[in-house]
């Protein structure tokens, strides 16, 4: 599909300023091309820097890490999503939301983060920033009618973490929980020695990974460094998979004010509404 913006501009609009900046791509693809992107899908982007950005510049790149928990993680809680949206839908018999996602709160994925708006361009050359549009998190009520949103921190009661209540949802526990250590009628069995049956029973009985932590504290992965100095630069991190479609990015130099942006991030062409982008129900 060409008919698809996929270069996102990003800047801080009341910059300039060191605070660090998240983009969310699903809602930038769906500002720029008028349509709904789902945040559901994880997105390959990359970031660029422009190549007369000023020496010192250095920008640092995360993103969420890409992984079994993560996708299962998320599947749960869109599950529960669901479920809670159809006992409404019953009850409910009117017209239902036509752009409705399934949208975690990402804002508070980084300490101290803002969210990066994305620009165009407008005839005189300046850079604008877009903003119009509706982008909330899906939200739930328990009885007593306290709203809960959904998250990748822990950093609010009313904000289920996905990685942790995923490792309520299920435990990986010893097994066997206690080893053998000895065969029966040892004396007679003279081919099977007691160590090497603790061998088989006890050497991988216990998970090589924490058992039953999913890093709900620990959820993002470092991309790489875009910087401008001295000795050269760099300007590009390179394609990379950003679950979710965040991208976080921490300027050690000022982000520039909105009419002067040097950050662009793209999404790789692909068959998901023109950029490639795999679904986190696969």
């Amino acid at each position: 599909m060409e008919d698809t913006v996929r270069h996102s501009r990003v800047a801080l609009i009341t910059g300039p300023s060191n605070t660090p900046g998240i983009v969310q791509m699903d809602r930038h693809l769906s500002i720029l091309n008028r349509r709904l992107y789902r945040q559901g899908r994880t997105y390959t982007v990359k970031v660029d820097l422009d190549a007369g950005a000023v020496t010192g510049t250095n920008y640092q790149v995360f993103t969420l890490a890409n992984t079994w928990m993560l996708k299962k993680a998320w599947q749960l809680a869109k599950g529960e999503y669901d479920d809670e949206m159809m006992e409404v839908a019953k009850a409910f018999k009117g017209k239902t939301a036509r752009w409705r996602d399934f949208r975690l709160d990402l804002n508070p994925a980084y300490t101290g983060a803002v969210t990066l708006d994305t620009h165009l361009i407008d005839v005189n050359g300046n850079e604008v920033p877009l903003i119009a549009g509706e982008y909330l998190p899906s939200t739930v009520r328990d009885d007593t009618g306290a709203s809960f949103t959904w998250g990748i921190e822990s950093g609010s009661a009313n904000r289920f973490n996905i990685l942790t209540e995923f490792d309520r949802a299920g435990r990986a526990d010893s097994d066997p929980e206690t080893p053998q250590a000895s065969v029966a009628y040892d004396q007679l069995n003279t081919d099977v020695q007691d160590g090497e049956v603790l061998e088989l029973t006890g050497n991988g009985n216990v998970p090589p990974y924490a058992v039953n932590n999913s890093n709900g504290t620990r959820p993002l992965t470092y991309v790489g460094e875009l910087y401008s100095d001295s000795f050269g630069q760099k300007l590009s991190t390179g394609y990379f998979e950003a679950p979710l479609g965040l991208v976080i990015i921490v300027g050690a130099s000022p982000h520039k004010l909105s009419g002067n942006t040097e950050l662009t991030v793209v999404c790789k062409k692909g068959d998901y509404k023109g950029v490639h982008a795999t679904s986190m129900m696969e």
